[in-house]
């Protein structure tokens, strides 16, 4: 006897499938709620065995039925039952495919071989890609790097120096605490003899991932393989260097990335590659409703984000290899194929794997984290959408942030004209310089041989660990609401870097920060025709644009340098000490820390000496860490923000949770003025980052700040 709960979950799913095979039908209109049995009910507990299984499926845990409800929907491909429960916080999202004979227009479920993976459905993704999918996944908007590369040749097994436009597959893997053999100056030699790097060679600790990534370049018929810890050379620190400011080419130029995303260490091996490893969870989600029919429920984030809840996905050093890699065999307990163009699952028959003309239904996010398409010109939201997905992965060594993302910041080198300072464009340097913390933050900490100096400057990004934003106020590309609040920054520093904190012997540099040099140029310009292939053109609702020849489809707010005049140079990682004045004052801290609307953060109010509120600081610090509520903090002041005062517009996220104090200030005004001002403290005559924040104009101005010198570390 079953339930009510899955006769109508019955009722759903055979009517769905009806509408779906009916062309004048949309299955689109199915968005139903039910409330699946509780086990406290002791008829339920023994009669309805669709309920358990289904929630087996979700909790691995009958006992934790109580409460749990569904909703079932569809949008489109395929059936979807989002769980709900106390006991998942979250949420669950499972797709439903009925057991049935494949069509060719939907997709639906495959039976997978627990122990080893079918090599021919692998080949014929590659197939599908290679004939199908044109340039978007066949050629690289990067190019290879102009140095030769180390090779594995799987058929001569051993090392082979290579030009790196021959055609390799790359390996991208979690090293994690296991002996690895690996490639030095002292063994160089010898692992370029024949038969030195096998699958089955003793004389070396191969890990089984790599092993197994070995057997499976020659399965697909290839035969060169990159493989970090084999294509480095290790100790040798020149190369070393160029190899990893390489990473990013080096990914995007290869054949395919096998990235074996399961397990927490080299020695898991790749599922499905040669056995060895324990059985794959494929097929657990086949369960049988009340009619008799079976049906088959996989997790959906399996699909969306199939990397999810991966050691691979949670470590720095594996962040741009999925990212800059153009199309991917990603093996967890299944496998799945990622390029720009489609993703397809093992454990799915999806009709675009066989049908050219059809679009992919499982097309792959254009914000995955996986074969990202890097755009040419400087975007800074770019910039900050990889920044905050690396800055949130894990690093075993702090000292590794620089190497972990080299391969990003060389490409992105290319396009930021002036370069990267420590990870900011010297470009955006006044809008970057004041990124503020999404999550509470860890301090990164790297010290010399001889030297108490924290080798990470406390006001880049790279001295902290956690999500942060680094993209103030820098619109570039446009649209037909330029002025839609996004505001203007202005500028009230002059900064100058050095290698050295020396206030008399440093050697000073000027930051190149040129996007509000352009603001200030182009700003009010008449002049249809300007330099550098520029052309500003103006929407009908009297905003300008402007058109560069190099990229014609593409609508920027100003003509700005689209590339770095400098090719050649290389991201500056060295120059750690800011040189400038900054206009100065003291206020103080409230007594409580607020805890952000959105983000997991602290948030402390600004207050004068006579207790008018002035601003506040979003603090490095979780809401529950201690901090020096109700204490005076130095502030230097950096930038002056200026936002159209639409009381109902977004413009007052800018000024954290002020209780509508700075709503009732502006009421009257046509702009919203405050400072931008950072928190510091000295050491030995170095200033630190202890948080940003914003302090309004007019009480800023009360304060009679004083121009001081300042030396930032």
């Amino acid at each position: 006897m079953s339930c009510n709960s899955c006769q109508a979950l019955t009722r759903m799913i055979d009517a769905y499938y009806q509408a779906r095979k009916d062309k004048h039908k949309q299955t689109r209109a199915y968005d139903r709620y039910i409330k699946l049995e509780s086990l406290e009910d002791s008829n339920t507990r023994s009669d309805c065995i669709s309920c358990q299984n289904i929630i087996n499926n979700v909790f691995h845990d009958t006992e934790r039925l109580t409460q749990t409800s569904a909703d079932v929907f569809s949008f489109d491909e395929p059936l979807v039952m989002r769980i709900k429960s106390p006991f998942l916080p979250s949420g669950r999202s499972l797709r439903l495919y009925r057991v049935e004979t494949p069509t060719p227009a939907y997709a639906t479920p495959r039976t997978c071989d627990p122990q080893q993976v079918d090599i021919a459905l692998l080949l014929k993704w590659i197939d599908r890609c290679q004939a199908s999918h044109g340039s978007e996944c066949l050629s690289s908007t990067i190019p290879p790097p102009s140095h030769n590369i180390y090779l594995i040749d799987t058929e001569a097994g051993c090392l082979v120096h290579k030009s790196a436009d021959c055609r390799y597959i790359a390996l991208s893997y979690v090293w994690g605490q296991v002996t690895r053999a690996h490639t030095t100056k002292s063994n160089l030699a010898a692992l370029q003899n024949p038969g030195s790097i096998t699958a089955e060679a003793d004389q070396l600790a191969i890990p089984k991932t790599i092993r197994d990534a070995l057997n499976l370049v020659s399965l697909l018929g290839e035969r060169y393989l990159w493989v970090d810890s084999f294509c480095i050379i290790q100790d040798e620190e020149d190369t070393k260097e160029l190899q990893l400011s390489s990473m990013a080419s080096i990914y995007a130029n290869a054949y395919l990335t096998i990235v074996a995303a399961a397990g927490k260490d080299a020695d898991r091996g790749i599922p499905g590659i040669c056995g060895g490893v324990e059985a794959r969870k494929t097929n657990d989600g086949i369960f049988r409703l009340s009619s008799g029919e079976q049906v088959i429920a996989h997790e959906e984030d399996r699909f969306l984000a199939p990397q999810a809840n991966t050691a691979w996905n949670s470590r720095g050093w594996t962040f741009q290899e999925g990212l800059f890699s153009r199309r991917i065999l990603l093996f967890n307990e299944s496998v799945s194929w990622i390029c720009r163009s489609s993703a397809w699952e093992e454990l799915i028959r999806n009709p675009t794997e066989d049908l050219a003309d059809i679009v992919g239904l499982q097309r792959r996010p254009d914000n995955s984290q996986l074969a990202y398409r890097v755009p040419q010109w400087p975007y800074l939201y770019h910039w900050d959408f990889l920044v905050r997905q690396f800055n949130k992965r894990r690093l075993t060594f702090d000292g590794d942030v620089i190497n972990a993302f080299s391969g990003a910041a060389a490409i992105f080198q290319r396009h930021f004209n002036g370069g990267l300072l420590w990870g900011i464009p010297e470009m955006f340097f006044d809008h970057c310089i004041i990124w503020e913390p999404l999550s509470a933050l860890r301090r990164r900490r790297v010290y010399g041989d001889s030297s108490s100096v924290n080798k990470l400057p406390s006001w880049s990004w790279t001295g902290w660990e956690g999500d942060i934003f680094l993209a103030h106020f820098a619109k570039v590309v446009s649209s037909p609401e330029c002025d839609d609040g996004h505001g203007e920054l202005q500028p009230m520093v002059e900064w100058y870097k050095s290698k050295t904190s020396d206030a008399v012997a440093s050697v000073r540099f000027p930051v190149k920060n040129i996007f509000y040099s352009n603001v200030s140029v182009h700003q009010h310009e008449e002049q249809e025709a300007c330099s550098d292939g520029w052309i500003k053109k103006v929407y009908p609702e009297g905003n300008p644009y402007y058109i560069n020849e190099s990229a014609p489809s593409v609508r920027f707010c100003l003509p700005i340098p689209l590339s770095n005049h400098d090719i050649a140079s290389m991201p500056d990682n060295e120059s750690r000490f800011l040189f400038f004045k900054a206009q100065h004052a003291w206020l103080f801290m409230g007594q409580d820390v607020m805890t952000h609307p959105v983000w997991p953060v602290g948030i402390v109010k600004l207050y004068d000496r006579e207790g008018n509120w002035a601003g506040s600081l979003r603090l490095h610090a979780h809401p529950s860490d201690r901090v020096p509520t109700g204490e005076s903090c130095e502030l230097i002041a950096l930038s002056l923000a200026i936002i159209g005062a639409d009381l109902d517009s977004a413009a007052f996220d800018y000024d954290d949770y002020d209780d509508g104090e700075s709503r009732e200030h502006y009421r009257d005004s046509k702009l919203y003025t405050f400072y931008k001002v950072m928190w510091i403290e000295w050491e030995n005559g170095i200033a630190y980052r202890k948080a940003v924040g914003t302090v309004y104009k007019d009480m800023w101005d009360n304060q009679a700040p004083t121009t001081i010198d300042v030396v930032l570390g």
